[in-house]
């Protein structure tokens, strides 16, 4: 799966930065509030993002 997210600032701490990933999202890809998200660098200007679990649902990114 491949999808565009908006980076904002994070309401609760001014300055820090977050992806807003959404609901719907997060439920199709099976994350949780408290997961470990793992980032992997593809080397090709892409990201990979994994959840650290027994899980493989993961979401390639691109950046633009």
């Amino acid at each position: 799966m491949q999808t565009t997210v908006q980076v904002v600032e994070d309401p609760d701490h001014p300055g820090e930065l977050l992806l807003d990933l959404g609901l719907e999202l997060c439920a199709q890809l099976d994350w949780q509030v408290g997961d470990t998200i793992e980032w992997i660098d593809q080397k090709d200007g892409t990201w990979l993002m994994t959840k650290s679990a027994s899980t493989n649902t993961s979401l390639k990114t691109t950046q633009e």
